[in-house]
């Protein structure tokens, strides 16, 4: 039997390294998975910190990483660049459980990703302890307007339900690896894609019903969902992130598997925080950020005006800020020129210390979920708005806690800022949850702080549709997309065209002619 069980205490509280002290106290057979590989880099020191700290005697375990060797390259002794890591990371994992038999006394740290892909059925007597909340419904947009053969030599499609259906892999392709395909110039965009499907543990569903619809539409969206069975093989599963029990992967798990139960560790932190001041200011209060306004000249020079506020304001020793990736070309364009002081950061930075000596971070992120998205997210039981406070707010509340604010004995005075009222009030009320900071909401109107903005491109707005008339508004638009592409198909055959995939017959020329 399993035991599911989670500790969901603030940042900055201390889980990982009580998780630690716990772990050094019972030697035992360990899987410790943590979201990204830089992480590697700063869980481990701290790890072998808390053995260096502990009498450990005879019970010293053996701690050793699992990653890619993509771009890792050391300095041999006799002065030659060699490359280091794992070639398969897939089968390393797998080969855990026959690599240290049962007694062992082992902390095996990977990443998440890896937990996907690999097959976990034999890790019997082991413990897996999670670092941050996985992702277990994730999502991505491909753009086809070329390379929609590449998609049908590869995949079929089998419709599950009115509006899903199951991406597979062709029997004569499914031993093309992911390496293969990423090694590809052209066909690499699908890497990530193909790495699902071939794993064998995530349902990859898109809301295509066949391939002939990117003959219009020349882009489609595809999306996965990671069940708990694969964990299922472990004593424990331990899972060590804020507000884990809020998250949309503990309701997808929760609704997918209602007869497990998860157990709250219940933990008090330790650590006692100095009071400090958060100020979190915000420039929008009648509209919300989206990607239908950045996306417009009108959006971009809001963005470009709150980029100049927050410059007058912080300095660049002092700050930290991230964005969109679709936004980097207008905020950084170049390390001279971005348009933000300080050190510009991907969004998940979940866990990490490295930046804890600063008191000043900017988060511009949008991250609405799109039609598909909630047609989705209501067949897995999941509410709209959940999805934008776990890709979008919960995500700034990790950023925000990168800073002065993760620092017990800190007293700085931590300044923040962000797009729209609805995400100061998010980080504010994590904050103020606290007990230990001591949190106002700034307004700063830059000429747009009250102004209204639809984010459907000026349709009026509609009463909220029930999940029923949204499946059936999804399936009258799938109908005329497929009209579209039959007219598409006669209007190519009328004109003398061959069918798609078929080039007619081929004229044979004698040799030498």
């Amino acid at each position: 039997m399993t035991y599911f069980e989670y500790d969901a205490r603030p940042c900055g509280a201390g889980k990982t390294y009580d998780e630690f002290e716990q772990i050094l106290q019972e030697p035992a057979r360990y899987l410790l998975a943590v979201e990204k590989r830089e992480r590697m880099d700063e869980v481990v020191p701290a790890l072998e910190a808390a053995m260096a700290r502990t009498e450990l005697g005879s019970n010293r375990p053996e701690v050793l990483t699992i990653r890619s060797c993509a771009g890792t390259l050391t300095l041999a002794s006799n002065g030659t660049l060699r490359q280091t890591g794992s070639r398969n990371v897939r089968q390393d994992v797998e080969a855990l459980p026959t690599r240290f038999p049962a007694g062992s006394n082992v902390i095996v740290v990977v990443t998440h990703e890896a937990l996907r892909l690999a097959d976990l059925r034999a890790f019997e007597h082991w413990h897996l302890r999670i670092d941050e909340t996985p992702t277990a419904w994730d999502r991505q947009t491909l753009a086809i307007t070329v390379s929609r053969d590449i998609l049908v030599e590869r995949y079929d499609l089998t419709q599950i339900t009115k509006s899903r259906s199951v991406i597979t892999a062709r029997s004569d392709r499914a031993k093309e690896s992911v390496s293969d395909i990423a090694r590809d110039s052209i066909a690499q965009g699908i890497a990530v894609l193909h790495q699902r499907i071939l794993s064998g543990r995530c349902r990859v569903t898109t809301d295509l019903a066949s391939w002939d619809e990117l003959d219009i539409a020349k882009s489609f969206s595809w999306s996965s969902v990671w069940g708990l069975d694969n964990l299922f093989a472990f004593s424990s599963v331990r899972i060590l992130a804020h507000a884990f029990d809020q998250s949309v992967t503990y309701r997808i798990w929760c609704a997918q598997f209602p007869d497990i139960t998860w157990t709250d560790l219940g933990r008090t932190s330790p650590r006692r925080h100095a009071r400090r001041k958060v100020l979190i200011h915000f420039f929008a209060r009648r509209h919300e950020a989206s990607r239908s306004l950045w996306s417009s000249i009108e959006g971009q020079m809001r963005l470009l005006q709150v980029a100049g506020y927050v410059s007058s304001g912080v300095s660049a020793g002092d700050h930290i800020w991230t964005c969109n990736k679709g936004d980097e070309p207008l905020l950084c364009a170049g390390r001279d020129k971005a348009a933000l002081p300080g050190q510009h950061l991907t969004p998940r930075q979940a866990g990490s210390n490295t930046y804890a000596n600063r008191s000043s971070a900017t988060a511009l992120l949008t991250c609405k979920p799109s039609r598909p998205d909630i047609a989705e997210a209501r067949e897995l039981g999941i509410e709209p708005e959940l999805i934008v406070d776990a890709r979008e707010r919960e995500v700034m509340v990790q950023f925000a806690t990168r800073t002065s604010v993760r620092d017990p004995q800190s007293t700085q005075t931590v300044r923040l800022y962000v797009y729209d009222w609805a995400q100061a009030e998010h980080l504010g009320k994590y904050f103020d949850a606290t007990g230990y900071c001591m949190v106002e909401l700034v307004e700063v109107d830059l000429g747009f702080l009250n102004a209204s903005h639809d984010s459907r491109s000026g349709r009026k707005s509609s009463p909220r549709l029930t999940a029923s008339q949204e499946e059936a508004r999804g399936q009258r638009q799938r109908e005329k997309t497929r009209e579209r592409v039959r007219r598409h198909r006669k209007r190519k055959a009328a004109a003398g065209h061959p069918p798609d995939g078929d080039h007619g017959p081929v004229a044979k020329t004698p040799c030498g002619r």
